[in-house]
């Protein structure tokens, strides 16, 4: 494990609602959702993760 991620987990907690949140959803079953309201062409570069790009819109 990273040394941050494992830092920012001593000090969150497992309490903490987010980390609650994190742990029953299954993020990756909304990266086909999001990559059709996407709509992109698949011409020229790929682009970030539709997922990495949902998870920092949301915060």
């Amino acid at each position: 494990m990273d040394l941050f991620f494992r830092e920012a987990a001593d000090r969150i907690g497992d309490e903490d609602v987010l980390s609650k949140i994190d742990a029953l959803l299954d993020w990756g079953a909304f990266s086909p959702i999001l990559k059709r309201g996407l709509g992109r062409s698949g011409i020229g570069p790929r682009g970030f993760d539709p997922l990495v790009l949902f998870m920092s819109a949301a915060s």
